[in-house]
């Protein structure tokens, strides 16, 4: 048998549903969606709780001694790829606005590296301020202000929920500040979580003075735990082998559709069917099973990513794709082996156990 004649005659019997193609293909696909749903929902969880973690606060670590702090030298922090810093002070002094006067507000004085771990965007020169006080005094970005019968404006809001974070900027005034002389706090964040964040911040935002003051760090959220370890939650995930499972699984469907064609194959070849035309003919049928099985895997993935931002759904991409590469691996191995192994001498075994 020509080569082409084996191509027409998997086409044959595809049209004809000689070898339930129908079947074997909803075998594969729902192979492919349990494990592909398994694997996809374990990322976009993991990602989740990252997202989670950093956007609480708890990847913000915070160097505390007060007025030892070396300004320049914590916003400078901010430079370094990967890492967000500003120096912060305390002063302990309230302010009142024309629009709550009977409301006092702290006062916290900030290098302009702050923007960045709350998030922000300032518009122009001004203060900042929460959300919750934002609704109370009724103002929005861009609005006149006057505190203490200062004129000044707002130049953004930030959101400050109360889930755990410290409360200091949560009713607070936020007055940039030129990264000069000593403040009282140096904040930083670095993601992925950095483990040498504390001996950077020791080393370069502290400023030893005569009279040594205490020095303690702490975290911004601890709520959500001390740090959040990705790449080692990513490694012990319980899907990690879901590709294995994948190819296992695709040889399994493989081989049963072609073991249960044995009897058609060993006619084949007592009628003088080479081995290597039967394999393309049956290279033919899979081909045509698989294509069909990859386009509806790769709508089941983009289905269970459609919530994530594009480059969290780019990142999950190569690990869906692992899993559809190895069960197509594994059934044409396993479609390869059940053809291999027919044996024309056994002909008349298969005849009697049809």
């Amino acid at each position: 048998m020509y080569p082409l004649d084996a191509v027409g005659e998997g086409l044959r019997n595809l049209r004809a549903g000689t070898g339930r193609p129908v079947v074997t293909t909803i075998a594969l696909l729902a192979c492919a969606a349990v494990l592909l749903g398994l694997e996809l929902g374990s990322l976009k969880a993991l990602l989740e709780s990252a997202k989670a973690f950093r956007a609480a606060g708890g990847a913000v670590t915070i160097l505390e001694t007060r007025g030892q702090v070396d300004g320049a030298a914590c916003h400078a922090l901010g430079g370094i790829s990967g890492i967000d810093a500003a120096a912060v002070t305390i002063t302990g002094l309230q302010v009142r606005s024309a629009q709550l006067p009977q409301q006092p507000l702290p006062l916290v004085r900030a290098t302009s590296g702050l923007a960045d771990l709350l998030g922000i965007t300032p518009n122009g020169v001004g203060v900042w301020i929460s959300t919750d006080t934002a609704e109370q005094l009724g103002v929005d970005v861009g609005s006149p202000l006057v505190l203490d019968g200062q004129a000044t404006r707002v130049a953004a809001i930030f959101d400050y929920p109360d889930d755990g974070r410290r409360p200091v900027l949560g009713y607070a005034i936020v007055e940039p500040a030129i990264a000069m002389g000593p403040f009282d706090e140096c904040w930083g964040s670095s993601w992925p979580m950095n483990p040498g964040i504390q001996p950077l911040l020791l080393s370069s935002a502290y400023l030893p003075a005569v009279e040594q003051g205490q020095v303690r760090f702490s975290q911004l959220n601890g709520t959500l735990g001390v740090g959040f370890d990705g790449s080692e939650q990513f490694l012990r995930r319980p899907t990690s082998w879901s590709w294995l499972a994948a190819a296992v699984a695709g040889f399994g469907v493989g081989l049963g559709g072609w073991r249960l064609r044995r009897l058609e194959l060993a006619s084949a070849r007592h009628a003088g069917v080479s081995r290597s035309a039967l394999w393309l003919t049956a290279m033919v049928e899979t081909g045509a099973v698989l294509a069909i099985a990859t386009s509806c895997c790769a709508a089941i993935t983009m289905w269970r990513l459609q919530s994530l931002p594009a480059p969290d759904v780019m990142a999950c991409l190569p690990f869906a794709g692992r899993i559809v590469v190895a069960l197509a691996f594994g059934c044409v191995t396993g479609t390869t082996f059940g053809v291999v192994t027919v044996r024309e001498r056994h002909l008349f075994d298969y005849f009697k156990r049809r």
